[in-house]
């Protein structure tokens, strides 16, 4: 196993090769883990990528890709199939995105999300270390809803020290799935990196998202004829970042990432959303066409009006950079459903 490496320059930074390795991605058929997929199978060209997903989880987002994958049906929830599916891949590498990811979500089914987000982590871990296996490199994905809400100019933009905070079941779940990670790394001598994800967006998104819900709303009024939606805070400002760009992130910090280190991924620059939403209004033909209510119980308590990420580490460690202007992001992202409609 690798072990803890030791602070060094950016000139001298590692780098691990994934060719000819066994590459794995939990979660591959979601949102993510499709753009993963391709990242690696466009950039490792002698790598063999695996992918876990439910067996009930659609394959649309990868069916295009399906030629070129090893998928095993395991639910990280079931340590028996996890362990089997573990044992025959032999993973030298493995990005671990499977999770509940809607905060919504994770308040509607806390349970849930605490035995996927938190034991599914676990059980993934446990099996990693059991027999034979060989892994080299295990990158978590994390997020940026962890951090602290409250900050002040002092504490902005977000680095990676920041203080943590749970604030409703997601943060939570991935505060404590974070911890186990650490755990494995300093007990286990597992070499995980971790990456926390500002809000992002990109083709194939569902998930309950602003920038979904910025998306949704310009489709329904364009093909819906509505004129009045009802959002949560349209004066706050935050951070967003392409998916293309947040997986390549990924990629990098399992390819040059210091072990037992965190990299924030986000553009390092604010959009506020009401921004946001005339862009995506005007994109349709709708500008000043349409009403967008604010409902102050859809603001969450206690939350930053502006909350910005730090970029830098990734930067300069890594050598990543968002690269897709974020307004060009959400117009993909309207194509996207108006091609379903």
């Amino acid at each position: 196993m690798e072990m803890k490496e030791p602070m060094t320059s950016v000139n001298t930074m590692p780098e691990r090769s994934l060719k000819n390795k066994r590459v794995l991605i939990t979660g591959i058929a979601g949102f993510g883990g499709s753009w993963l997929a391709e990242t690696i199978l466009q950039n490792e060209k002698n790598a063999e990528v695996f992918g876990l997903k439910r067996r009930t989880t659609s394959t649309k987002n990868i069916i295009h890709i399906m030629d070129k994958l090893q998928i095993f049906d395991a639910d990280i929830t079931d340590p028996v199939a996890l362990n089997k599916a573990i044992k025959e891949i032999k993973p030298n590498a493995a990005f671990h995105l499977a999770a509940v990811v809607s905060s919504t979500r994770a308040r509607e089914y806390p349970d849930t999300t605490m035995k996927t987000n938190v034991d599914g982590t676990k059980n993934l871990l446990d099996a990693l270390t059991k027999g034979d296996q060989d892994l080299e490199i295990f990158h978590f994905a994390s997020t940026s809803t962890i951090y602290k809400n409250k900050t002040t100019k002092k504490s902005m933009p977000i680095k990676e020290e920041h203080p943590l905070e749970a604030h409703d079941p997601y943060s939570k779940s991935k505060i404590e799935a974070e911890k186990i990670c650490n755990e494995f790394f300093e007990k286990e001598e597992i070499p995980i990196v971790i990456t926390r994800a500002f809000n992002q967006g990109g083709p194939r998104c569902i998930e309950d998202i602003v920038a979904n819900k910025i998306a949704k709303i310009a489709v329904t009024a364009k093909n819906e004829g509505k004129q009045e939606f009802v959002f949560g805070n349209t004066d706050a400002v935050r951070d967003f970042t392409d998916v293309r760009d947040v997986v390549n992130g990924y990629w990098l910090a399992v390819k040059k990432g210091r072990v037992g280190e965190v990299y924030n991924l986000c553009s390092g620059k604010g959009i506020k959303i009401k921004d946001l939403i005339d862009i995506a209004l005007n994109y349709v033909g709708l500008e000043n066409k349409v009403k967008i209510v604010a409902d102050k119980k859809l603001f969450r308590k206690g939350e930053s009006n502006v909350i910005i990420g730090d970029n830098t580490k990734a930067r300069e460690e890594l050598g990543w950079k968002p690269k897709i202007p974020f307004e060009q992001t959400l117009k993909e992202m309207i194509d996207y459903y108006l091609s379903l409609s």
